[in-house]
């Protein structure tokens, strides 16, 4: 007998893909990822989550019931971080079951503020079982890119980009002794070269000969050897270079599980799970002179043991997760030849920035990206059955350990070229990385008590409550360098006019955390309305905790006098004497000249010690009906307000008119992170979802949606997640509430599975060619986001919104921009540049707030169809063969994108990318 489709017992929004929806609709690179759309309020993007509203980092991953976030160091999220690999945390060929809860949650999930995926591995049986399969991918199968040069000045067509893809690999489990103990392993690996499209923005013949003059210096000709010359003209200094590069991605993934029944009722399990990816990314410099490469490093350990009693059930885990990454751009590794390097990283060539050029010229941007982190968790739970409560309680231990460093190449930018003539900089800002090796700790505790109270038999109660504790991150120096947590006492009545902070906090405590207030009540009920169980009302309350993300504390982590950066305005620089083309070692000292002598604190971002943790209320009502045995329908209001929130501001900026900071002693060169963000979002979510059954299942759902934020909706640091670091004004927040970035306000998606009729009773030569086949995709569509920060730049860390000064906002359909280029289309011209102006500037500062607002413009929508067909061939009786042909875009939509926001820019409002058009996938996989 089937189980029902309507869960009467839960209040919680969950929803399980199984086996066959993962293995048969269409994925791209065979991702898990891609299938996690498949849901209502779920937005994927970034290789993470974002449910209910709120930003990707609000979201857990965990693999059986263990932490499994790719990026432990920096968030948290299923790809790894800067998104160079195809598999996030496991290959679908060990995965039996995804599993994606969210909305009011019972109380043994803890540590999210948003929801939690967990996947399920497969495991062994009594029976050997097993598959051995291929992916190939190639551009001959491919559509071109519609921005993509396809002919040369006489007419002949170019060939297109070429790839070549392969992922390969297979899986066996089975038992190693008869009813006792199971093995189950997966090897699975990809190999792609690829040409991409490369684009940058570039100098003129002219200017470039104006820049040379200018900086008469052996950096400046070495970063210029770099440069190519534009393929497009922008304008009488800048144009645009348009060249293809190469890209190579390639991966060895192993998972290896055991299983062992200790006695009749407990059994003890293991996993391992190892990542290797690289990646490299091309640029538009000549000769691959600032490639970008990603090398990975993730294993993770999951031990469980369950113990069955008549009327109770123990589980306990045991996991470790490490993940190492080193990100290299090549330009970095060019060093002053003229110096020796005595500091590891800091005698690298500076980047250059032009402004007021047509709008802004940036060359030469380079760092080395290097950070690891590691979780290991302990978790404990117990469950009793009592009649008609279903008790449970546990607890859990989190420890977080990890660090990072990111030196990067020296910025330096002249307001125009009279002063870059004069090699008077309008800011320089100095990216020294954390100064030292080091480690860092943090941990979290937590408990909870749960009951499932089925009051009656058409009602149930799910009610519980959660404890966490969040400690202090504390960092401990490896080396020489005495790298501490940087933070400064806020003292009380502290008159933010000014920005006057106190003394440096004591190493041990940068923050004073708030564990006794971490009390979350789950409140939820299930109702059923009839005596046959197919109409249920459910809903509920929930207040869900989270730790800070390792990242938002890490990030200040530096020497004691050098921070991780320091960004100087045009009155520093100036005062200091500094010039291009100064390396980071030649600011050293002249920085701690400056600390002795004026006694001025150089700090990177400044934590506000009264931090608290990010919570969120959640709220729900739905109704789920069973329509027949196999189709079920389901609509209801969802709700998410987030409290708490970090939120990353500029602080101390130099004065808009006098250029002087309010305090000039204190010289920032990050965030001032507080607890000013909050995010609520409003949903209606509603879906009709059928299982397998004569031969067909599908699903659809829909969401409307709308969410509001100050900076992104995200408990995430600056960098890398959803959280933004864009506000204007300091003081003024008002101008700043708006839908975040990744908001739509209508979002569809269905999938299908269809097995075409097998004509058992035919003959062999029916069933053998019209037999077997099987369909499946799946459609998506949005409509468009928000495209609000349209800006006109900005100097000395300033952020620097436009004006709409009134007209039609958008362009009128078909609008192009500039001359064609050769055999491809035009830059589609999507905004009207005459309903925008810039605010007057001073030395690059905007005098005042731009007003247009967040959130009062949005892109085009975007909708996709993935289609596969495939067919099956029984090779013997326990063994088969299928063929399958996967299409991603299948109708090769064109989807307009890359919307060019700043205008200070001849280009500006336009739109000069697409996303991926038809792209084809052709496996084999053979299953025994």
């Amino acid at each position: 007998m089937r189980c029902p489709l309507v869960n009467t017992q839960a209040s919680e929004q969950s929803e399980s893909l199984n086996s066959m929806k993962i293995t048969e609709l269409p994925m791209a690179r065979r991702n898990v990822t891609n299938i996690l759309r498949l849901s209502t309020g779920v937005d994927v993007g970034g290789g993470s989550l974002r449910i209910n509203g709120l930003g990707k980092s609000g979201t857990g991953v965990t693999v059986n019931g263990t932490d499994a976030n790719s990026n432990p160091s920096e968030g948290r999220a299923l790809q790894q971080y800067g998104g160079r690999n195809y598999m996030d945390v496991m290959s679908i060929e060990a995965v039996d079951e995804v599993q994606v809860m969210r909305g009011i949650m019972k109380a043994e999930n803890g540590g999210v503020v948003s929801g939690t995926v967990n996947l399920i591995s497969k495991q062994g049986t009594n029976e050997f079982h097993g598959s051995v399969f291929e992916n190939y991918r190639s551009h001959v199968f491919n559509a071109r890119n519609p921005f993509q040069t396809n002919y040369n000045s006489d007419g002949s067509q170019i060939a297109k980009n070429r790839e070549v893809f392969n992922q390969f690999g297979g899986s066996l489990g089975g038992p190693i002794k008869q009813n006792r103990l199971f093995f189950f392993a997966t090897y699975e690996g990809y190999r792609e070269y690829a040409s991409r499209r490369v684009t940058g923005t570039v100098p003129t013949p002219e200017l470039r000969t104006t820049i040379l003059n200018a900086l008469p210096f052996q950096e400046i000709r070495m970063l210029m050897d770099t440069i190519p010359e534009p393929t497009l003209l922008l304008d009488e200094h800048r144009g645009r270079t348009e060249a293809v590069g190469s890209r190579e991605r390639r991966e060895n993934h192993v998972i290896a599980r055991g299983d062992y029944r200790v006695t009749d009722t407990s059994n003890l399990s293991f996993t391992y799970t190892r990542n290797r990816p690289f990646g490299l990314d091309p640029r538009y410099n000549l000769n691959g002179a600032n490639d970008r490469e990603y090398k990975y490093v993730q294993d993770r350990y999951n031990l469980q043991f369950t113990k069955t009693g008549v009327t109770w059930v123990s589980e306990t885990r045991f996991g470790s997760n490490y993940a190492d990454m080193e990100r290299l751009d090549n330009i970095f590794t060019l060093v002053d030849p003229d110096r020796e390097e005595t500091i590891d990283w800091q005698n690298r060539i500076p980047r250059f920035r032009l402004r007021n050029v047509g709008g802004t010229l940036t060359l030469g941007s380079g760092e080395v990206w290097l950070m690891e982190g590691t979780t290991t968790t302990f978790d404990q739970k117990f469950t009793l059955n009592r009649g008609s409560h279903t008790i449970k309680f546990g607890g859990r231990v989190v420890n977080y350990g990890g660090a990072r460093t990111n030196p990067e190449n020296p910025l330096y930018e002249f307001l125009n070229i009279e002063e870059m003539q004069a090699n008077r900089i309008n800011s320089a800002v100095i990216s020294f990385g954390s100064n030292g090796p080091h480690t860092s700790r943090m941990y979290e505790v937590g408990g909870f008590l749960q009951d499932d109270w089925r009051v009656h038999d058409r009602l149930t109660l799910n009610l519980g409550l959660r404890y966490d504790f969040y400690s202090n991150n504390t960092v401990e120096p490896t080396g020489k360098i005495d790298v501490t947590n940087k933070n400064l006492e806020l003292p009380p009545g502290a008159d933010f006019t000014n920005f006057a902070f106190g003394a440096r906090r004591p190493r041990s405590m940068p923050i004073d955390h708030d564990g006794w207030v971490n009390l979350g009540p789950r409140i939820g009920f299930a109702y059923r309305l009839d005596d046959e169980g197919s109409t249920v009302v459910r809903g509920g309350v929930g207040i869900m905790f989270a730790a800070q993300v390792p990242a938002i504390l890490r990030q200040s982590v530096a020497g004691p006098e050098i921070p991780f950066r320091v960004r100087y305005s045009a009155i520093e620089a100036n005062r200091l004497g500094i010039m291009y083309p100064f390396t980071n070692e030649e600011i050293v000292p002249i920085a701690q000249h400056d600390i002795e002598q004026s006694g001025n604190d150089l700090v990177f971002s400044l934590i506000t010690p009264d931090l608290q943790n990010p919570y969120t209320i959640n709220y729900q009502f739905n109704i789920q009906r069973q329509l027949t045995s196999n189709l079920m329908w389901e609509i209801g209001y969802v709700g998410t307000r987030g409290v708490k929130f970090p939120m990353h501001r500029r602080f101390n900026l130099p004065d808009r008119q006098t250029g002087i900071r309010p305090n000039p002693t204190l010289i920032p060169g990050g965030y001032f992170v507080d607890m000013g963000e909050s995010v609520i979002n409003h949903s209606l979510q509603t879906s009709l979802r059928k299982r397998f059954s004569r031969n067909l299942s599908f699903d659809f759902h829909y969401t409307w949606g709308k969410t509001l934020a100050f900076t992104g909706g995200d408990v995430g640091v600056y960098y890398g997640t959803d959280a933004e670091n864009s506000i204007q004004d300091f003081f003024d927040l008002s101008i700043e509430r708006g839908p975040p970035d990744f908001d739509t306000a209508h979002r569809a998606v269905g999938d299908l599975i269809y097995e075409l009729p097998k004509f058992r009773d035919s003959n062999a030569l029916v069933r053998g060619v019209l037999g077997g086949w099987q369909v499946s995709g799946i459609y998506s569509g949005t409509t468009g986001r928000p495209e609000d920060r349209i800006d006109q730049g900005c100097s000395q860390s300033w952020v620097c919104r436009a004006d709409y000064i009134g007209g039609n906002i958008h362009a009128p359909p078909g609008t192009t921009f500039g001359s064609p280029r050769v055999g491809s289309h035009q830059d589609i011209q999507f905004l009207n540049p005459g309903a925008f102006a810039r605010v007057e500037e001073v030395r690059g500062i905007a005098q005042r707030p731009g007003n247009v607002g967040v959130g009062r413009i949005r892109g085009l929508g975007q909708w996709n169809v993935d289609f596969s067909l495939s067919k099956s061939f029984s090779l013997t009786e326990s063994s088969r063969l299928q063929v399958r042909a996967d299409m991603f875009n299948a109708l090769n939509h064109v989807n307009l994108r890359s919307l060019n926001g700043n205008v200070e820019n001849r280009d500006f409002g336009t739109l000069d990318a697409a996303g991926p058009m038809r792209q084809m996938q052709m496996a084999v996989r053979i299953t025994f």
